[in-house]
């Protein structure tokens, strides 16, 4: 038995579990993981960041099913809830099966497709790049994990985390090898998205990035930090004058809310929408699913508020970082376009523009900030067809 945590980043293994995976006592942590031991140096099954990659792999057999079977379902649920583009992350095998979908007719809504840091190097010598493909089916970014999660105390941090005097975090990606990494992508013509959520991990992400300025500028690449949870003051500016986007997710914020006395000191700009947004960044919203339920609707409302589902802390955290619903729509509609080099093909409803479009039930405009979250869609167009309808 292997449960893993909510964010993804931490696994609890039982002993039968340990064994499969070949780790014992004797076991050393893989780079960027741990093994976590207890005070006298024994094994817990706590497997930490890295060390959670060959849990996966052990999880991944034939009986998971059909991955386009797999696909077809979880197209029918993102159309239900308005989405008519995805920014997909995950592996090689996902890109075949849009492929093969897309093939057979029944690819519906349109995806963004990323690299895992896996694939770099085929990538390179199969000559791919960045933005390339068509309105249906486009190549992405590389990521790159610069850190972990805050829930999993692994999240690259400058100071300790309160609860945990001793940790700082984890260096998922050595700096060097960030550097490294982001160099050779960026020379090949492929953007990075780097997964960095710790203010000391946004901090080096934004220096391997400005490290890289001269092939960026060659390539027009447009390079992403995912998450950009908790910024030093002085790195809120650096999104803006590097170029680089800010791919964040609303959800996260109030979800976080009960961990923030323990990460989020008063020096830090953290879930700073609204900082990003004033200084000239590109900030993108997304759901970071299934970490967070891929409703747009809910992250609306979570930009709009920044409180829990009952309402906690009145007036939200940190309430100057709320947005206006002008704003939040932006961040899930004309900003991703922007991230993914489509901003002439979709994101806004204009003459020439593909015709994807939702409806809904009532105007958000004119509803109060909190109801917002009860708006329902009621159909999604994509590319003038009516993909998704709902039932009365």
């Amino acid at each position: 038995m292997a449960l893993t945590s909510a964010d993804g980043h931490t696994v609890w293994a039982n002993s039968l579990a340990l064994s499969l995976l070949g780790i014992h006592e004797d076991s050393e942590n893989p780079p960027g993981g741990e093994l976590v031991r207890d005070e006298q140096g024994r094994l817990t099954g706590i497997l930490r960041e890295s060390a959670v990659f060959a849990v996966r792999e052990l999880a991944a057999s034939p009986l998971s099913g059909n991955l386009e079977t797999q696909l077809l379902s979880a197209q029918r649920h993102l159309l239900s809830h308005g989405i008519t583009s995805v920014h997909d992350i995950d592996g090689p095998d996902a890109h075949a099966a849009f492929v093969s979908l897309r093939q057979q007719g029944l690819l519906d809504l349109r995806v963004h497709k990323l690299l895992a840091v896996g694939e770099l190097e085929s990538a390179i010598t199969a000559g791919l790049r960045s933005y390339e493909g068509d309105g249906w089916i486009s190549r992405g970014a590389v990521k790159i994990f610069s850190d972990g999660a805050a829930g999993s105390h692994t999240c690259h941090m400058s100071e300790p985390f309160a609860d945990d005097e001793s940790n700082v975090g984890m260096e998922v990606t050595a700096y060097s090898e960030l550097v490294r990494l982001v160099g050779t992508a960026a020379e090949a013509g492929i953007a990075v998205a780097i997964h960095a959520i710790g203010d000391r991990a946004n901090h080096l992400a934004l220096n391997a990035l400005a490290g890289a300025s001269e092939a960026t500028g060659r390539h027009a690449l447009r390079h992403r930090v995912e998450h950009a949870q908790f910024l030093l003051p002085s790195d809120v500016d650096r999104f803006a004058s590097l170029g680089v986007i800010a791919s964040m997710q609303p959800q996260h914020c109030p979800s976080d809310v009960p961990l923030l006395g323990m990460i989020a000191g008063p020096d830090l700009a953290s879930y700073a929408w609204k900082s990003l947004l004033r200084s000239g960044a590109e900030v993108v919203f997304g759901s970071d699913s299934p970490i967070e339920p891929a409703i747009p609707l809910k992250g609306i409302h979570a930009a709009l508020k920044r409180t829990t589902p009952a309402g906690e802390p009145p007036g939200g955290w940190d309430p100057a970082e709320r947005l206006s619903l002008a704003e939040a729509l932006h961040g899930y509609c004309v900003a991703p376009a922007f991230a993914s080099g489509e901003e002439k093909l979709k994101g806004l409803l204009r003459p020439g523009m593909l015709s994807d479009f939702i409806v809904l039930d009532q105007d958000p405009f004119a509803l109060p900030t909190h109801e917002v979250k009860h708006v329902r869609v009621q159909s999604t167009v994509v590319g003038g067809v009516e993909r998704y309808h709902r039932e009365a």
